[in-house]
């Protein structure tokens, strides 16, 4: 997620990273877990929860438990459609 100068990418299995992109644009060094960054990661984590609270439609491809990574849940939300779709096309 980007929020603002920094981006921040959550694992739920960890480590995660937060990077100053004004200072670090190529995203090299990672500051998560620096002091001077902790409100930033706080605030941040904050907004992520929400979102992904907001916007889960399916608890099986759920971002709060899964990694997400660029298409996140992509494959595994592909598995998932397609099992509907063919449910929907024995209807």
């Amino acid at each position: 997620m980007t929020a603002g100068p920094v981006s921040i990418h959550r694992y739920p299995k960890g480590p995660n990273e937060l990077y100053d992109l004004g200072a670090d644009p190529s995203e090299n060094i990672n500051l998560y877990g620096s002091p001077r960054f902790e409100a930033v990661i706080r605030e941040t984590k904050r907004r992520m929860e929400s979102w992904f609270s907001a916007y889960v439609v399916n608890p099986d491809i759920d971002g709060v438990k899964e990694e997400a990574r660029g298409y996140g849940q992509r494959k595994k939300a592909a598995k998932i459609w397609e099992k509907i779709r063919r449910t929907l096309s024995q209807i």
